[in-house]
């Protein structure tokens, strides 16, 4: 019984220690890492080369193509003195004897580095020999919405401007999934309003003027030379019967249009709001909703100010190559969803395109996980 009970507990003795060893070799890595982090991010290269392995060697993914390079190599891009505004945090370790496994992530304000390391302890110190990473680009969570300072419908002493549901309804789209939303017009400043009376009626549209902000956005919307593309997961061109004078040749609207979406971002459009795409040309030269299936208001729903507008939205679509489809009947909600490029025939698809955006936004967003 007594060397049973000594066998116990010289057993339990040597689980102990190795329990403690192992919660030793962790710390220890984990400063390892945290020499990574903290290196990196003050430049400090002394601080690296204690992470690394002298040998160690950086794997990852450029361009589509497999890329490698010594560490020496890596080290020379940080300068010293020159502080990177990122932060780094440990993921996860994993420990097998002599080798280890981590994950570190270390996040920059548009993009993150997922880092899967592995680790050998060598003369007594653990090294990072292998840095395999990905890079990930954060998606904004910002949608920018392009709205009209034209107010006259032609001669006729009525209002053009801004159909504000089409402002309210995907507003509260975006809102609800977390998305901020800032506004831009042709001049800036005072957007041109009409349907302003739903607010009295409509509780969507009461509930967004009951927000001061939102009317501060629309008395001060941005101008389109103030608009950093990379802020913004998208852009939608709000309609209202004033967008068919000024958003069609304004050029740093098709600027800012084409370059969201050469750079994998979505364009929404509603109603007349497709005006504003009419004349975005890509760098290929080619007009953007070329060979897109789209849609707008129709023919048949600007039928009786067909001799006031510039010109009817439908034939324009048709005429620059998009595959133009509508309703089986006027004002009946249609959306239509072409890659990228979402658009809807009128006032009853609005809420409808803000749903399709924040649909291939998520969809976007899983693919990247």
């Amino acid at each position: 019984m007594q060397k049973i009970t000594l066998l116990l507990l010289g057993l339990f003795i040597t689980f102990l220690s190795q329990g403690q060893s192992i919660e030793q070799d962790k710390k220890a890595i984990a400063q390892t890492l945290q020499y990574y982090i903290d290196g990196g991010t003050n430049s400090d290269t002394a601080m690296l080369r204690k992470a690394f392995h002298p040998q160690a060697r950086l794997q990852g993914v450029r361009g589509g193509k497999y890329s490698e390079r010594p560490i020496d190599q890596y080290i020379k891009i940080f300068k010293p003195g020159r502080k990177s505004n990122r932060t780094g945090r440990i993921v996860s370790i994993n420990l097998m004897g002599n080798a280890a496994q981590a994950e570190v992530i270390i996040d920059y304000a548009k993009f993150r580095f997922v880092d899967y390391m592995q680790l050998l302890k060598v003369n007594k110190e653990w090294k990072i020999v292998n840095k395999i990473y990905k890079v990930q680009r954060f998606q904004p969570k910002k949608i920018l919405f392009v709205v009209t300072n034209h107010e006259k419908l032609g001669n006729t002493g009525k209002k053009a401007g801004t159909y504000i549901p089409e402002v309210t309804y995907p507003y509260e789209v975006f809102a609800q999934q977390g998305y901020q939303v800032d506004f831009v017009s042709p001049k800036g400043g005072l957007l041109a309003i009409n349907g302003i009376a739903n607010a009295a009626v409509d509780p969507v549209t009461r509930n967004f003027f009951r927000d001061k902000k939102h009317i501060e956005q629309l008395k001060n919307t941005l101008k389109p030379e103030d608009v950093d593309i990379d802020q913004y997961a998208g852009i939608y061109f709000v309609g209202g019967k004033g967008t068919m004078w000024d958003f069609p040749d304004n050029k740093k609207l098709q600027e800012i249009t084409a370059k969201m979406y050469e750079s994998n971002k979505l364009v929404g459009a509603v109603c007349h709001g497709p005006s504003g795409l009419l004349n975005v040309k890509l760098s290929n030269g080619n007009y953007l909703i070329k060979g897109h299936k789209v849609t707008g208001y129709s023919n048949a729903e600007d039928a009786k100010i067909k001799d006031i507008l510039p010109f009817l939205l439908e034939d324009k679509l048709k005429a620059r190559g998009g595959k133009y489809s509508k309703a089986p009947k006027k004002y009946g909600k249609h959306v239509v969803v072409s890659g990228r490029l979402i658009t809807g025939q009128n006032p009853a698809s609005a809420a409808g395109v803000a749903e399709e955006m924040v649909e291939a936004l998520r969809k976007e967003k899983s693919t990247e996980k």
